[in-house]
């Protein structure tokens, strides 16, 4: 007997309870179930063929591929992590080219006056209050031939190369005044004494037909002229100078009016102008002075004003 065939008993039951035509559809099922053999569990194993990838309808551009807004992501607060390296020194800032200003606005505390000279006292320099700064050859009880007001305190004595420019007015008979550039000055016991630098001053007679420009130095031990070489007493001495240079400009230096000084030290070479007029371009190939500060300078000016001193590093 077949194991597979259906067993007689399963068949009568099946005709009775359920009808003959379904009987025989059950019947028939089952026997074509029961004799179709099994796969073997060691047979090769066979993947099932790849499904096609589906076809999907093309993407609307407009269409949101995220129906629902999404938060933006917290901010995050970093945390500043120690590390061995050498700390980062930030640069110091880039100094103005302006190195010093004096409008005189609140008075001249800033300007000491060369006192070491039995003709000189410091009533001769006085500030006034529209803000200019005021020298007077014979105001006191002395009368000064040559003034000399000084720009001193740390630092000023190393200043190199630089721009200085000063107003001024001459009101009266006398001349000339001007600037002093490069300048050094100690205390000394000895009168007149003792001061370096150049003198750059402007001169002229009233109604005169021309005015002039001048570069004169102070002297030392190691760069003097004539008699003053065997003269110690002519030495560093600020009423003493020695004429360099004299350029002669037309026209009167006019009285009353305010004029324009400037005055370019760099290196060896000096330069000048006057109410912007070149005066002149020279060089100190002998034994130039290289660093120093300013001051205002006069001879036998009755009455002079000065304003807006300024000096810029170049």
């Amino acid at each position: 007997m077949n194991p597979y065939s259906p067993d007689p008993s399963l068949h009568r039951f099946l005709m009775r309870f359920l009808g003959l035509p379904l009987g025989l559809l059950l019947l028939t099922a089952c026997a074509t179930d029961l004799d179709t053999p099994e796969t073997p569990l060691s047979a090769p194993y066979e993947p099932a063929p790849a499904l096609p990838a589906p076809v999907l309808p093309p993407a609307d551009p407009t269409a949101s591929t995220d129906p629902s807004p999404v938060a933006p992501p917290p901010q995050i607060t970093p945390v500043p992590v120690e590390t061995s390296a050498d700390p980062v020194i930030p640069l110091p800032p880039v100094p103005s080219a302006l190195t010093f200003e004096d409008t005189f606005a609140t008075g001249s505390q800033r300007w000491t006056p060369f006192l070491n000279y039995w003709r000189l006292e410091a009533a001769q320099w006085s500030w006034r209050d529209d803000g200019v700064l005021v020298h007077r050859c014979c105001s006191g009880t002395k009368e000064g031939e040559d003034g000399l007001i000084m720009v001193l305190g740390d630092g000023v004595e190393a200043w190199t190369d630089y721009r200085v420019t000063v107003r001024f007015k001459v009101t009266g008979d006398g001349a000339p005044l001007g600037l002093w550039v490069r300048g050094q000055y100690e205390e000394h016991a000895t009168r007149a004494m003792w001061v370096t630098g150049y003198y750059v001053v402007v001169g002229g007679k009233p109604g005169g037909s021309n005015h002039y420009v001048r570069l004169a130095q102070l002297q030392t031990t190691t760069d003097c002229w004539g008699n003053a070489c065997a003269n110690p007493q002519n030495l560093y001495n600020f009423n003493n100078p020695h004429e360099l240079f004299q350029q002669s400009l037309p026209g009167e230096l006019t009285r009353g009016a305010w004029h324009e000084l400037r005055v370019e030290v760099e290196g060896p070479r000096l330069r000048a102008w006057l109410d912007d007029t070149t005066a002149f371009d020279y060089t100190d190939e002998k034994e130039p002075f290289l660093t120093g500060t300013i001051g205002l300078k006069t001879y036998q000016v009755e009455e002079a004003l000065f304003d807006d001193v300024q000096v810029e590093g170049l």
